[in-house]
């Protein structure tokens, strides 16, 4: 089993959230770009949605493991 101390967890949950929030509207952001420029980019939309989900889903790991 995994465990991390408090603070540990408490960092890693912050990080990973601020990871997927702020890469998550980045991407979403040159998303915006494509279509814009490109009238396409669809699969943006995918890898920004997949790289916040690859993010939350460590925190979700994490705190799954909480004492």
């Amino acid at each position: 089993m995994i465990t991390f101390n408090k603070t540990v967890r408490q960092d890693i949950v912050k990080t990973f959230n601020t990871l997927a929030y702020v890469g998550g509207t980045t991407q979403l952001g040159v998303l915006a770009y494509n279509v814009f420029e490109h009238g396409a980019g669809i699969s943006g939309f995918f890898a920004a949605l997949g790289y916040i989900l690859v993010c939350k889903s460590i925190v979700w790991l994490v705190l799954a493991y909480e004492d």
